[in-house]
């Protein structure tokens, strides 16, 4: 039964107020493996999950004897993903050939006679591991942990993909309001928005557009004292005003998309000696020293005797990428590095205050800028 047929069987999603979902859940196909709706607030998003998840649950897979396929619910906390999991029980307790199937219950989890386990579940990246997935919902995902995190968003997505892919015609299915642009969600934005393929289907829509009986003048409210916010809350647009140190385009307009180390430049990219003259460094440590620094703005290292860092700026030319043809002239003369050197207030480069890569003393800390 397609998700529009399915729809049918609940007296509140015949309204005309949900033709809307209805337009965003035709564009779900059998081919589909993943789903993305980045809308406002009060969007009926986690209603329209929970119907997707009650179809999914109520279809028939194939399973080992005594395995069980599972439906997860996935939120920022418990309580949060609990929301849908109440919407998927009610839905299940309103139709009665729905609610004929469930032959167990429990505070966060249903499970049916097909032996599909629907379950509220921890955003951990450990959780998804040993089950087999017919459909994970992630809700809120833009507010999900992200890489300062024990589980940063992209990991979880990382450890369901293969509980899905044990499931013929299993579905992603990540919604979330935006906020700031970084995480899964903008990821797929940057990827999906004007390049769906029909695998992997994304939407963006404001709150009154999916859903006309939203107080519109609490919209209008909301812009009025706070732009930003509602812009993000109701209109479905990534957030600006709260970048870190660098705006996103700034740093995007310093990447060339694709670059990866060159592998010349890191096996006769040098290293300053003490001695005052350029050392190759050892093909051992290349890989190691050089290749994991190469997009590096600058390198230094801090002192405890000095109290400060020691910054070397020429030194961006060699981890930065760049052609190895383009510095050669540059290798061959290193009056440029020692004015560089002169600049940063080092008169000389002994053995205690060696770059990266040429060995510590124990009062020295490498710093990567």
């Amino acid at each position: 039964m397609k998700l529009g047929e399915f729809m049918n069987l609940f007296a509140e999603f015949r309204a005309s107020s949900w033709n809307g979902w209805r337009e965003v859940l035709a564009r779900i196909s059998g081919s589909t493996r993943e789903f993305y709706a980045v809308v406002g607030r009060g969007a009926g998003k986690s209603r329209m999950v929970a119907l997707i998840a009650c179809a999914f649950a109520t279809r028939e897979y194939e399973r080992a004897p005594g395995e069980y396929v599972y439906v997860g619910v996935f939120g920022p906390t418990k309580a949060q993903a609990a929301i849908t999991y109440r919407y998927i029980r009610g839905l299940f307790r309103s139709v009665s050939q729905l609610e004929g199937l469930i032959i167990g219950e429990k505070a966060h989890s249903l499970e049916l006679s097909n032996h599909v386990v629907i379950e509220v579940i921890t955003a951990t990246v450990a959780s998804p591991r040993g089950r087999a997935y017919a459909l994970v919902i992630l809700e809120e995902a833009a507010f999900l942990p992200q890489d300062r995190s024990v589980n940063p968003d992209v990991e979880l997505l990382r450890a369901v993909r293969p509980a899905l892919a044990r499931v013929p015609g299993s579905l992603l299915c990540v919604v979330s309001s935006p906020y700031a642009r970084r995480g899964i969600i903008w990821e797929a934005f940057k990827r999906h928005q004007n390049n769906e393929d029909g695998r992997v289907v994304y939407v963006q829509a404001p709150t009154l557009d999916l859903n006309p009986t939203f107080d519109r003048s609490a919209v209008d409210l909301a812009l009025e004292e706070d732009p930003a916010g509602a812009r993000a809350e109701y209109l479905a647009e990534f957030r600006r005003d709260i970048e870190s140190y660098a705006s996103r385009e700034a740093i995007e307009a310093c990447v060339i998309p694709a670059r990866r180390p060159s592998p010349l430049l890191a096996a006769r990219s040098p290293l300053w000696h003490s001695s005052g003259t350029y050392r190759q460094l050892p093909d051992r440590l290349c890989p190691r020293y050089i290749t994991e620094s190469a997009s590096a703005v600058a390198i230094s290292w801090r002192s405890e005797s000095h109290g400060r860092e020691q910054l070397l700026p020429s030194l961006q030319f060699f981890f930065a990428g760049v052609q190895h043809d383009d510095i050669e002239p540059f290798i061959r003369t290193p009056e440029p590095v020692q004015a560089d050197i002169a600049k940063a207030g080092l008169q000389t480069v002994d053995k205690s205050r060696r770059p990266v890569g040429a060995g510590k003393s124990d009062n020295e800390q490498s710093v990567l800028v």
